[in-house]
Order: structure tokens, then sequence, then C-alpha cells
């Protein structure tokens, strides 16, 4: 059996080595909210065709890299490029009010973030909506778009936010931007699409 260990790792400048662990953080998803399973598969979200927790997967994607358990030296390198949101939050400038946005699916409990490479995504929809406990202060989009900021720049939103028509139509192979042309968008407001001016991407 072939040993491809690379033995002379330790003997390499310590600004190397670390370097080269910088190149093997990760780029993530970091979620501001829970996807709920009923919502997205519908009933059988409870039964056997849906078996896997989506609030698990996202509590996972939440966690530190798996760099901060190599060894010492990877940890370090992990710890100055991210932190805890809640050591995060404090370096960060106050919000508008608009983008104080939380409701009942938001993720609120500490999660690990870094802020030179991840992007934030919104699982938001208007199900949620009629569902969900929705807040009366606060955007969604807003809230995704000043988050944005504070990360890498790049975010995401489910597509089905913007008309709950959208994923009926067919056929499903065509391009989404050529079903968006005819396809009346009365449930996106005018805050929506001001929000939407927000994001740098």
């Amino acid at each position: 059996m072939l040993d491809d260990t690379f033995h002379p790792f330790p003997r390499l400048p310590t600004e190397l080595r670390e370097e080269i662990w910088r190149l093997c953080l990760p780029h993530r998803v970091s979620e501001m909210d829970y996807p709920y399973g009923w919502l997205i598969g519908g009933l059988e979200a409870y039964g056997k065709e849906f078996p896997c927790s989506l609030r698990s997967t996202s509590d996972s994607n939440g966690r530190p890299p798996l760099l901060t358990r190599v060894c010492v030296e990877s940890r370090r390198v992990t710890y100055r490029s991210g932190n805890w949101v809640s050591v995060l939050e404090t370096q960060s400038p106050e919000p508008p009010d608009d983008a104080w946005w939380e409701a009942a699916n938001s993720i609120d409990g500490d999660y690990w973030q870094d802020p030179l490479r991840d992007s934030i995504h919104l699982h938001w929809t208007k199900e949620y909506e009629v569902e969900i406990w929705y807040p009366d202060v606060g955007h969604p989009l807003t809230s995704l778009a000043w988050e944005s900021k504070r990360l890498s720049g790049s975010a995401s939103f489910m597509l089905h936010y913007m008309t709950s028509f959208l994923m009926e139509r067919e056929p499903y192979d065509r391009p989404v931007s050529h079903l968006l042309e005819d396809i009346p968008v009365f449930d996106f407001k005018q805050e929506d699409f001001v929000a939407l001016r927000l994001l740098p991407q």
C-alpha cells in the first residue's frame, strides 16, 4: 500500500504552511432560516419519501469547518478567517430598521461564518408567510442584502419567493428566464423590488 503522506510539510516555513491551510478553507452557504420539509416536499415530507431532516442539515452547515479539528495550526488559521456569528456581529455596524427581520424559522443560535468566503441564503417564500408567523417589522430581502454585504457579497434566495405559480407551469425544461417573461408577478410587492436592488450580486 502506497503512503501518499507529505512528510516534509512540518519543515516548510510557517507562512507557507498557513497559506496552504487557508487554501483548504471551504466556501460555504450560510443560511438565514430553516427550510421546512412540508413546504418544500409537500405532505410526504412526514413520510418515508422524505426521511432526512432539513433542520439538521442547516445545523450541520452552521458548524465550524473540519480544519478547526485537524491541528493547532489549522485551527488558528481558521479562527483568523471566520468565527461564531455572535462574535462577528459585535464587529459589524448596526443594520437599518428594515434589515431587522426575524421569523419563527430564523436561525437564532450561534453558527459559524467566514466573511471572506461564505455566501448567504434565504429559504423564506410566500408559503412561509402563510404557514409560519411573519414579523411586523423588517423585510426578508432587505435583511438578506444587509447580510450579503457583511459577508462575501454573494446572496441567494428561493426562486419561488417571486411567485407561487412559477413552479406549476410547464414545460419544466424551458429556461426560467423565458418562463418569467409571461408570468405576472403580482405577489412581488414594490418593497421586494427595492430590496432586490440592494443586493450586491
